[in-house]
């Protein structure tokens, strides 16, 4: 089978280190791995993030895919017919479908901030465009996939989007993060993800500083790299002695990070999967988290729970577990266990799936 995949995310520097841009090029990589017959054509002007493989083309543009505006301009007027030959299927790691291809399509929804949450997102404008974007390719599409229930159920109530076609296809975690040690801690706090508006980097710097005004200090590492929306929570980690800040670490940094961490704090308000609260657990790093659903169905009782917004509450979590040694040793116990049930394997095959049972419709469609 011949599949066309839609890479232009990647474009714009630095997405890999974002969770969707860290799920294209992990899923597109374990579809590869899932299915090394079928020929794969990328559209991406990153050929380093994928390599040489038989039956794998990639295929760059010079168009300014590096920005959205040109991405949205290549999607709709150039995407459909930009493979020289005419794919089976038409994947999309993100929320976008090719106005102009009519073929049998496969795209994944991430999440619903923009549609839920439109003041966390980049703009109300770009807000507007994801949903739209989201409806009518999630209509079009053949097979949806999500990476959790939660955001599967919220597609169908939003959208109307039919769930038999809603494919939940949890992501993987990568093996760099499995393999630390268990060992003592270096008893700092970490935050790993985008620094941007939904992920509650005001909260937790409030909650550390409530605990250091009562004389509990706590150092707290952040590592990822700035996003949108959340510029003076950035101003205030800086200028704060007792906050380190990591812009964008390697996933060998990453993995050491957490494997020397007390816990990892994960005050986000909306997610799709989260990745930090997943390798975390891999890595054996206790995890408090926001009480959502996403994340329950993602950690489930290997992490503390806070409610999303109270600032008390995770400073009393933080000092409970930071008295409690026996306890995070549980909570890291549990966490490996459920980590467990994360694989890129495992993803690569349901994805694998999911465009053979597009193809099919297609092929029924036409027929019909």
């Amino acid at each position: 089978m011949h599949v066309a995949v839609d890479l232009r995310l990647l474009d714009r520097d630095g997405m890999e280190h974002s969770g969707i841009g860290r799920y294209a090029v992990e899923a597109t990589r374990a579809l590869r791995a899932a299915r090394p017959s079928w020929s794969l054509s990328l559209h991406s002007n990153r050929p380093d993030l994928f390599g040489e493989s038989p039956g794998t083309s990639v295929h760059r543009t010079s168009w300014p895919t590096g920005v959205a505006g040109g991405r949205v301009a290549w999607l709709h007027l150039m995407a459909a017919s930009a493979t020289p030959t005419v794919p089976d299927v038409w994947w999309s790691p993100t929320f976008t479908l090719p106005r102009g291809w009519r073929g049998p399509a496969v795209v994944t929804v991430h999440d619903l901030v923009f549609r839920l949450r439109p003041q966390l997102y980049r703009s109300r404008i770009r807000a507007l465009y994801a949903s739209r974007a989201t409806r009518v390719a999630a209509g079009r599409a053949e097979q949806v996939l999500c990476p959790s229930a939660t955001t599967a159920d919220r597609l169908v109530r939003e959208f109307g989007i039919d769930r038999e076609k809603v494919a939940v296809v949890p992501w993987g975690i990568g093996d760099v993060f499995r393999g630390a040690a268990a060992g003592p801690d270096d008893g700092y706090v970490l935050f790993v993800g985008r620094w941007e508006a939904r992920k509650g980097l005001g909260l937790l710097h409030g909650a550390i500083r409530e605990l250091a005004a009562g004389g509990r200090r706590l150092q707290l590492v952040v590592a990822g790299g700035p996003g949108w929306g959340a510029a003076a929570e950035i101003r205030a980690l800086r200028a704060d002695p007792t906050v380190e800040l990591i812009e964008e670490p390697s996933d060998e940094r990453l993995a050491s990070l957490y494997a020397r961490a007390m816990v990892l704090v994960y005050p986000s308000t909306m997610e799709g999967f989260g990745f930090p609260v997943a390798e975390a657990m891999a890595g054996g790093c206790p995890v408090v988290a926001s009480d959502l659903p996403e994340l329950r169905e993602l950690a489930g009782d290997a992490a503390t729970y806070v409610e999303p917004g109270d600032r008390r509450a995770l400073a009393a979590a933080l000092a409970a577990l930071a008295d409690d040694l026996e306890r995070r040793r549980t909570m890291a116990a549990r966490g490996r266990e459920q980590a467990e049930r994360f694989s890129w394997s495992d993803c690569g095959e349901l994805t694998a799936g999911a465009l053979e049972e597009a193809a099919a419709r297609g092929s029924v469609a036409r027929r019909s």
